[in-house]
């Protein structure tokens, strides 16, 4: 799924998902040949777990 795709399905920005790959919150994306990320449905369970824990641990979601 496109970058776009995993942050609308979880209110977050595509930018916001580029961050949690990059600080490893959620594992590196597949790249195509032209570098276009690939998230499958473990990056949106990932997402989703991490995103139910925000609250208890205070962190921002955006």
């Amino acid at each position: 799924m496109r970058p776009v795709d995993l942050a609308r399905r979880h209110g977050l920005s595509t930018p916001a998902v580029r961050n949690y790959e990059g600080a490893g919150i959620i594992p590196p994306a597949h790249r195509s040949r032209t570098g276009c990320r690939d998230y499958t449905a473990t990056h949106a369970a990932g997402l989703a777990a991490y995103l139910a824990l925000v609250p208890a641990s205070g962190y921002s979601t955006s």
